[in-house]
């Protein structure tokens, strides 16, 4: 799914939940909530070539499904930034906050 902007929407998800139930990541200055410490979430990949950060720290891709990466967090207060972007095209951007 894409943006009005061409930008493509981002899905997530908690993994281990019974429901697996896809959330949309919603882009800057939206709140994105659900998140929660010390649990693992993971996030759908828009395509090849894209890369996903979460203040500042590339994601990886899930050891479980390489078409997803990984995030994980530990302790996080206030505010946590995501960007994400095609590697070919620096100008296809997605950010959201509040995760």
């Amino acid at each position: 799914m894409m943006t009005p902007a061409s930008t493509p929407c981002l899905r997530w998800r908690e993994v281990d939940v019974e429901t697996g139930v896809w959330s949309t990541l919603l882009p800057a200055p939206a709140d994105n909530r659900g998140f929660i410490e010390a649990r693992i979430y993971t996030f759908e990949k828009p395509g090849r070539n894209w890369s996903f950060l979460i203040d500042d720290e590339p994601l990886q891709t899930d050891p479980d499904d390489d078409s997803c990466w990984r995030w994980e967090p530990r302790f996080f207060a206030g505010e946590v930034t995501a960007d994400s972007s095609a590697l070919e095209d620096s100008h296809k951007n997605h950010s959201g906050r509040g995760l």
